[in-house]
């Protein structure tokens, strides 16, 4: 019996200490932006701060499909994206666009990959989406998800 109680509070012991990161993947992929991604962090810019603010609590997860489809956690149904990683920052011009033509969203984020943005990976595992209208930065981070 004592044993088992031992047994139980050391797997316990090892769940708990088991870290969030855990869902995120650390290898190399060159599968560019296909994949679960999990917004994990917001920059925002006045000019003369930047405001990083963490929001992986909102869980807000978006997946793209290889295929040109997107499915994000504020939309019913899946949409469309169109992704241009040659082209290069410019202010209103977005290198991808996403669209969810005819879905209803009942909790639509602030946060939406919906429409033009500029999307850039600083490494394989993390997606900095902007929206293209910003002069100062304002961006959402996401980290891909295993």
């Amino acid at each position: 019996m004592m044993k088992n109680v031992v047994l139980g509070l050391l797997l316990l012991l090892v769940t708990c200490a088991c870290s969030k990161d855990d869902d995120f993947a650390n290898t190399p992929t060159d599968a560019g932006i296909v994949g679960r991604w999990k917004l994990v962090e917001t920059r925002v810019s006045d000019g003369a701060t930047t405001h990083n603010v963490d929001v992986q609590k909102e869980n807000y997860v978006v997946t793209f499909h290889d295929d040109l489809r997107v499915e994000a956690s504020d939309f019913t149904c899946t949409g469309t994206y169109s992704y241009n990683p040659d082209q290069k920052w410019e202010l209103g011009k977005g290198n991808m666009e996403v669209v969810f033509k005819d879905c209803a969203t009942d909790k639509r984020s602030p946060h939406s990959v919906v429409g033009p943005s500029n999307v850039n990976l600083s490494d394989d595992n993390t997606l900095h989406i902007s929206y293209p209208n910003c002069i100062e930065q304002c961006t959402r981070v996401f980290r891909r998800l295993k």
